[in-house]
């Protein structure tokens, strides 16, 4: 069906995959520090993850929140046009039955013209 062009939101799959990246991302470097390391690195380090973490998840304005929205506004727009479809199926019911009553109309007149024909000829005999 070629209705694309009015889905509300683009596809949240790369955001989706952005946020996994960057959570593996982190849970891969946590795994590479050690007692050994530097605290000075270690420090830094952590203020790198909760920046990138705190995008992800935290406050109004974070991925998780608009990606929140996307899938609120893609629900909405999923029942909207369901309910359009249903709509439409049952226009389409509607005129299907009164294209048979048309149809069986046009039958009874041909058969009232086919038997007036037969009349007329009879009667020019």
């Amino acid at each position: 069906m070629a209705r694309r062009k009015t889905e509300p939101v683009k596809h949240t799959c790369p955001d989706i995959n952005h946020m996994i990246n960057t959570i593996s991302r982190i849970v891969k470097d946590m795994s590479n520090y050690n007692e050994g390391d530097e605290k000075l690195d270690i420090l830094s380090q952590i203020q790198d993850w909760q920046s990138d973490l705190k995008n992800i998840g935290v406050g109004r304005f974070c991925d998780l929140e608009d990606l929140r929205n996307s899938n609120s506004a893609l629900r909405e727009w999923g029942n909207e046009m369901y309910n359009e479809a249903e709509s439409l199926e049952e226009e389409r019911d509607i005129l299907e039955r009164q294209l048979e009553e048309t149809k069986e109309r046009v039958r009874e007149l041909e058969d009232t013209v086919t038997q007036l024909t037969e009349e007329l000829e009879e009667l020019n005999k």
